[in-house]
């Protein structure tokens, strides 16, 4: 008895159970489609300076850097939720930001699916996006994690050769 209340204690101290990553799926169509462009590549919201950074047609809003500060910062539910918020206010670059900070965020936290689902609208918007220079690190870092046809999918879609001169 006296074992069980010292289980029951500790268990209490500690959370209880910690949540375990999502195991990979073997075949998710919805998942398999997320890479796809629909009408080829997105058109190119974003501006890059002389100075090699990407910027908004206008500034970006409150939720866009209290978002892009709680992911820094760690806060990566905080981070999840502000982002989403952010998507209703920001325009298409501020939105292209937005969605990969949200992938960011959802891989630090283990939602493996929701982070591929950003991960992967980059990869359809095409080497247009800011961000489609960097997704194939997060491509890799999900590839255990994520339906390895929806994987294979995504991999087929995304050219790192596509890449514009330019990008960041």
């Amino acid at each position: 008895m006296r074992s069980f209340i010292s289980l029951t204690i500790l268990l209490a101290a500690c959370g209880g159970t910690q949540s375990r990553p999502e195991p990979a799926r073997e075949f998710d169509p919805e998942l398999s489609e997320a890479c796809l462009a629909e009408d080829g590549f997105a058109p190119r919201h974003c501006v890059k300076e002389a100075d090699g950074t990407w910027t908004t047609a206008r500034p970006p809003g409150n939720l866009l850097l209290q978002g892009r500060k709680a992911l820094a910062e760690g806060h990566y539910e905080a981070a999840v939720y502000t982002l989403t918020q952010a998507l209703h206010q920001e325009d298409d670059c501020g939105k292209q930001y937005a969605v990969e900070q949200r992938g960011e965020a959802y891989y630090r936290l283990g939602r493996y699916t929701e982070a591929f689902r950003d991960f992967a609208s980059v990869v359809s918007d095409g080497p247009e996006n800011p961000f489609y220079a960097t997704v194939g690190k997060w491509l890799d870092a999900l590839a255990p994690h994520v339906d390895s046809g929806a994987m294979h999918v995504c991999r087929a879609s995304y050219d790192p050769t596509a890449i514009p001169a330019e990008a960041p």
